[in-house]
């Protein structure tokens, strides 16, 4: 019937709620995004950083995970997703890269490739000419002096995610040549000088 008692502290430690973290909406490959969490005694995120909030730029949808402790040491965990679009991809090809001018006037025809994009503007590159640009999607364009131009698409996703690209055009002269075969050099005005012609010469370069 003898009895013996004796007594021990248990200390009770409470349990700590998981990090509230902010919602995110979806973004554009590459775009800034901040995530944040709610208050806590320390932080650590899944790429290493230890502040209450992160800026990244993901290119693809990516999952981020909050571990957070309080002084006692007890820890939780919580995680966001940040949803990446799908991003458009801009891509053409004129019908020719060389147009001859035909009467004063070259029409190039632009083949789009571009993948996952909505709009088109396109610019044709002929300077101090603004309407020497489209929002066709496959457009064409008329020039009307030869030289080299350097075209530019942009696209844009439903989003509204961005993406350009440029290729160059050359537009000529036609190339005619003819050579006389006779000249009558009396004065009249008719044949008087033997010289070569045609269409896209320089004259000037005439020995």
């Amino acid at each position: 019937g003898c009895t013996r008692s004796g007594h021990i502290q248990v200390h009770a430690i409470a349990s700590i709620e998981p990090p509230v973290l902010s919602e995110v909406e979806m973004i554009c490959p590459g775009e800034r995004v901040e995530i944040s969490a709610d208050e806590h005694y320390t932080y650590l995120w899944s790429n290493g950083a230890t502040t209450q909030s992160i800026i990244v730029y993901p290119q693809t949808t990516t999952t981020y995970q909050c571990t957070v402790s309080n002084s006692a040491g007890c820890t939780s965990s919580n995680e966001v997703t940040v949803p990446v679009d799908i991003a458009p991809i801009a891509a053409f090809a004129p019908e020719h890269y060389l147009t001859y001018l035909e009467d004063g006037v070259a029409t190039v025809n632009f083949i789009d490739f571009s993948q996952n994009a909505i709009t088109w503007q396109w610019d044709f590159g002929v300077p101090g000419d603004a309407s020497a640009t489209s929002t066709m999607q496959e457009p064409s364009y008329t020039y009307t002096a030869s030289g080299l131009y350097t075209v530019t698409q942009w696209v844009r996703s439903d989003l509204g995610c961005t993406d350009s690209t440029t290729h160059q055009v050359s537009i000529q002269k036609p190339f005619n040549f003819y050579v006389p075969s006779a000249f009558t050099p009396n004065n009249d005005g008719i044949n008087d000088i033997f010289i070569p012609k045609g269409e896209g010469v320089n004259t000037d370069d005439y020995l």
